[in-house]
């Protein structure tokens, strides 16, 4: 907050939001955010999105958590 005001805080690239999505490139490094998003087009198999929905659910047995696995991103692309 600045004041009695309230500030959103820009990130490193100074957007005020970030997109929900990290990616793993060959050589290991980690992408977060925007540049992840960018990436995904040349590298969909190592590129995650949507995993916030998942957070806090629980799952009994494993077969319950088929229908929440995230897939890669080259098969959310065909729908």
């Amino acid at each position: 907050m600045e004041g009695k005001d309230v500030k959103v805080i820009e990130n490193s690239e100074g957007a005020r939001t970030t997109p929900s999505m990290v990616a793993f490139t060959d050589s290991g490094e980690r992408l977060v955010g925007q540049s992840a998003k960018r990436q995904a087009v040349t590298n969909p198999e190592n590129t995650l999105f949507a995993i916030k929905r998942l957070i806090g659910r629980r799952f009994r047995r494993p077969d319950d958590a088929e229908g929440h696995q995230p897939r890669p991103l080259q098969d959310h692309q065909r729908r």
